[in-house]
């Protein structure tokens, strides 16, 4: 299993987009990144993966599940206001929980679920105060994310303010998690 997961991780990292079994030289395994555009579509998205994987072949999904409001302590209401713009997000196709979803949607899908892992990550899911270079990888995200000016409007300075303020704290925690789930097609 320790090997698989190696091979998984290399290959992963090594590639992104669907790959069917002829362009993959007969490894019969689907990688992508990014599906959270696939939020609340994932069986969809894994059943149309499924044809592409060979018997025995295997998909593997890393995912988030928490992105703002899990963060604590978050000064005047700021979780309550975060995990409200995670909800609109929700209803715009992004779920900032997606990784709950995954593995029932892989088992849905007619794939055997042969992995599901949480880890820990220096960025998204971490306790603690945050180091620079984490504080500079929020401040970058919350300028290329749209939704939230759109839904804080004028009050986003003062909800970034605040969570900034959070990462920063010794006294920081989160129960983020980033999820890797393996997926693998039945051999009969």
């Amino acid at each position: 299993l320790i090997v698989l997961f190696v091979c998984l991780v290399f290959f992963f990292q090594a590639e992104d987009g669907i790959r069917d079994a002829q362009e993959s030289r007969g490894l019969g395994d689907v990688y992508k990144r990014q599906v959270e555009y696939f939020a609340g579509r994932f069986e969809q998205l894994f059943r149309s993966w499924f044809r592409l994987v060979v018997p025995g072949g295997l998909i593997a999904v890393v995912e988030i599940d928490g992105l703002f409001s899990c963060h604590a302590p978050q000064r005047n209401g700021g979780a309550m206001a975060f995990q409200e713009m995670e909800h609109a997000m929700s209803e715009q196709g992004y779920d900032c929980f997606a990784a709950r979803t995954v593995a029932a949607a892989m088992a849905a899908a007619g794939l055997e679920v042969v992995l599901s892992s949480n880890w820990q990550d220096g960025e998204l899911a971490f306790n603690g105060a945050a180091s620079e270079q984490v504080l500079r990888a929020w401040r970058n995200r919350f300028d290329r994310m749209v939704f939230p000016g759109e839904h804080f409007g004028d009050a986003l300075a003062a909800r970034r303010g605040g969570f900034m303020d959070c990462l920063e704290s010794t006294a920081h925690t989160t129960t983020s998690q980033i999820r890797l789930v393996v997926g693998r097609r039945p051999c009969t």
